[in-house]
């Protein structure tokens, strides 16, 4: 990865985390507009756990973002750095599931395997397609090769899932309890899947 390109993915990200701070973190659900009060709460660290659950939601947030814009087709964010974006992309996810154990299973694989975090329902099938999904992706980034076949996209679906899943306490659409522009992250990503579905189907 050239330094040209490790910088425009770096700038990219921080665009998008910036985005996801302001548009996402800083809207208050009550009043339903965006608040600085609201963004103070959430990173004040008076309450500790509480404010690192709020950074987590946004690394969830930016790297399925920075995921599926890695995967879109070409355009003017991805375009000579498909690859670093990837890895950004990859690097926030991890993150995300690092903190996600700490704060939610005390890094205690039983309670991961009994679902004993959020306790949704479907938290055990969306904790295994998380990690299938990002084990997928985890391997691209590393090995530098970006090749846009069926096993990364499918990576990037399972991605996608693993977010609606374990977001939804009931699996039901109308129960998915995120900010309005928390839903960037499903328009990003499942604007990269359709296309590579359409490219597909069109062959």
């Amino acid at each position: 990865m050239d330094l040209n390109c490790c910088q425009k993915s770096v700038c990219v990200t921080a665009g998008i985390t910036g985005a996801y701070i302001v548009g996402y973190s800083a809207f208050d659900k009550k009043e339903k507009r965006l608040s600085l009060e609201t963004l103070k709460t959430k990173f004040a660290f008076t309450d500790v756990s509480f404010s690192l659950k709020q950074i987590n939601k946004v690394l969830g947030l930016v790297s399925l973002t920075t995921i599926g814009v890695s995967l879109a087709p070409e355009n003017q964010l991805n375009k000579d750095c498909d690859k670093g974006l990837l890895k950004m992309g990859v690097a926030y996810g991890l993150l995300h599931a690092i903190l996600s154990s700490t704060l939610f299973y005390k890094n205690n694989p039983l309670n991961m395997i009994n679902g004993r975090g959020k306790n949704y329902p479907l938290e055990v099938p969306a904790l295994i397609v998380g990690s299938t999904g990002m084990g997928i992706l985890t391997s691209k980034a590393v090995t530098g090769g970006i090749a846009k076949d069926d096993l990364t996209y499918a990576g990037l679906a399972l991605a996608i899932l693993h977010f609606y899943l374990i977001e939804t306490p009931t699996g039901l659409p109308q129960d998915l309890p995120i900010s309005p522009f928390g839903y960037t992250a499903f328009v990003s990503s499942l604007y990269a899947f359709g296309s590579f579905v359409f490219r597909k189907v069109s062959q």
